[in-house]
């Protein structure tokens, strides 16, 4: 028979692990603004429907430009960059704050961003995009093509490496983003004055990095010129990168580039592919007239962002942006779809797309100001709502960069001739994969325990790297050796290979133990025919073990009261606290690019 305080371990144990599913379930917009573009920003908030709150600190820098960049450190602990450029001096690098948002409960208070975790600077000027593998963060920016790497351990946030475009006169960084363990730049390249029509632009480039920044391969893309400080201009779904390019010169005195095209590359090959092209796109749709400036991909419907500067009444400086809503399948064919969404303005310069896959809702940048999309209808936070014109956002989730999504890549890569595997006839057909997409969106929203073997005992769960493997004849058992698995867990953390029971056979994740030795990771799957038909998806992640505290002294029957009304009024807390937490809106879908 239980006793009392083992009682009270289970209902804390139970509730810690619903705390953490529903609190994951929900999350909030950072955005900077400025009062004129010359003027330093200040940071504010969007939290669930509330009115925009700002500032949260005010005068922070970046008069030149500013991001917002959350991203995993090396323990996988949420962090946020903001990157800030003064636009002083050809030599002068950015100044990245790194802060650590604390609870949600913290998000919305002004001393919770007083000062950052850590301030470091790196080689990198006027960031465009930052990336992680592992325990390094990398940078890339506009005004030099050159990737710095950071390392992240102990949060030294120091620069240890950088690489520089070999033909570095007219080139700039404009896109970073890591998968399958490799990193992908995109660079533009320009020759002459980028605010002058006469400018003229070579093909953009795609450059692809391992973790060292050592070139594996490069290749020409289609489009020619990109912003990538606007989020969802370029967007990675699976092994494909969908691009947005301006076509050349962006346009500012009515109309639009009629070279601006939409491709999408297989990053693999690193061939492209082209879907849209300005010219056509309107002589299909006479309605579109607008440069391509945004993509999100959400449970099989695209989302498209067209920018034109100059609005329709003809007002210099003016802009009209739009949303169209389609199809991947229509979109490989050139169509468009339907518009659902237009916004015109006289200021402002932020274009493009963030989908938050937690609380499932569309962010659509509009110059100054930024709409929210519910699946139903559209939001808009304009300047006076700010507080000022929008300069930065993203949602606070580590996934929201690059158009966000669910995907969790690999962190720790290996090679294929680092895997072996004994005691079965087995084939090892993928390493570097992303988390398969269930068990990322469950890890990214907090509900891992509802699938995942022993969740409930975890505090966290962080997927490592997925491999593929295809089984021949059947065996009692699979025993795995992955060698230079370069990672150091977490104090008290675990590490488990975990797999997927065949169809028909439980659709949870069952965890295996991993053992760690001079960067040899050692496990063993027992019943391999359960989960092998031929060919299975394995995770290799480490958990964090929940806390549970003991009790207090009364809990143990020493005679003390339990305090009865102070106990109901806990129980009765629990679904106040739960119908808070799981407070809904409309949503678009739990899916989402990478």
């Amino acid at each position: 028979m239980k006793t009392r305080a083992q009682k009270f371990k289970i209902l804390l144990s139970a509730l810690l692990v619903i705390l953490l599913a529903a609190a994951g379930a929900y999350a909030d917009l950072l955005f900077t603004r400025q009062t004129t573009y010359s003027d330093p920003v200040s940071l504010g908030i969007i939290t669930g429907s509330e009115a925009p709150f700002s500032p949260l600190q005010s005068n922070m820098g970046g008069n030149q430009g500013n991001g917002i960049r959350p991203f995993l450190d090396a323990e996988g602990k949420l962090r946020v960059a903001l990157t800030f450029y003064t636009g002083v001096g050809g030599s002068t690098p950015d100044v990245v704050d790194v802060f650590d948002p604390g609870p949600r409960s913290a998000w919305a208070v002004p001393s919770n961003w007083n000062r950052p975790l850590k301030q470091f600077t790196c080689s990198v000027k006027n960031i465009r995009a930052m990336a992680t593998i592992g325990n390094y963060l990398y940078a890339t920016g506009y005004d030099k093509a050159v990737i710095s790497r950071v390392v992240m351990t102990n949060d030294a946030y120091a620069e240890n490496k950088v690489w520089a475009h070999p033909e570095i006169r007219g080139k700039h960084g404009e896109g970073l983003f890591s998968y399958n363990g490799y990193l992908y730049a995109i660079i533009t390249d320009t020759a002459g004055d980028p605010m002058q029509p006469s400018v003229a632009y070579g093909p953009n480039q795609i450059w692809k990095f391992d973790k060292d920044l050592n070139v594996i391969a490069s290749a020409d893309m289609i489009g020619r010129n990109m912003d990538g400080q606007n989020d969802g201009v370029y967007t990675r779904v699976g092994d494909k990168l969908y691009v947005c390019s301006f076509g050349g010169y962006q346009v500012t005195d009515g109309g639009y580039n009629e070279n601006t095209t939409i491709e999408v590359c297989d990053l693999e090959t690193l061939k492209s592919t082209l879907l849209a092209r300005g010219e056509e796109t309107h002589a299909r749709f006479p309605e579109w007239c607008y440069m391509f400036s945004g993509l999100a991909f959400i449970n099989g419907r695209v989302f498209l962002h067209g920018t034109t500067w100059t609005a329709p009444e003809g007002v210099q400086g003016s802009h009209e942006m739009v949303v169209y809503e389609t199809t991947e399948a229509k979109l490989a064919s050139g169509d468009i779809g339907t518009r659902i969404g237009s916004f015109v303005g006289s200021y402002g310069i932020q274009m493009g797309f963030n989908y938050d896959p937690e609380t499932r809702l569309l962010w659509a940048r509009a110059g100054d100001s930024i709409a929210r999309y519910d699946g139903g209808g559209w939001t808009l936070f304009g300047a006076a709502d700010l507080k000022g014109t929008l300069s930065a956002a993203a949602p606070l989730s580590a996934v929201s960069s690059s158009g966000g999504g669910a995907a969790i890549p690999a962190s720790v890569p290996v090679e294929f001739s680092d895997v072996s595997v004994s005691g079965a006839e087995m084939t090892v057909t993928a390493v570097n994969a992303d988390a398969p997409d269930a068990l990322a969106q469950a890890v990214n929203d907090g509900s891992y325990p509802s699938i995942v073997q022993n969740g409930a005992s975890f505090a966290s769960l962080k997927p490592l790297n997925s491999i593929s493997a295809s089984m021949g004849v059947s065996a009692a058992a699979a025993a795995f050796t992955i060698k230079n698995f370069d990672y150091e867990p977490a104090a008290g953390a675990s590490l488990w290979a975990m797999a997927r029971k065949k169809a028909g056979l439980g659709g949870g994740y069952d965890t295996f133990p991993a053992s760690l030795k001079d960067k040899t990771l050692s496990f063993e799957i027992t019943s391999p025919d359960l989960y092998f038909a031929p060919e299975n998806v394995v995770v290799i992640a480490e958990s964090t073990p929940i806390e549970i505290p003991e009790p207090e002294k009364p809990w143990e029957g020493d005679g003390a009261g339990t305090g009865g009304c102070n106990t109901g009024a806990g129980a009765l807390a629990l679904p106040a606290m739960l119908a808070a937490a799981a407070a809904g809106r409309r949503k678009l879908g739990r899916g989402g690019s990478a």
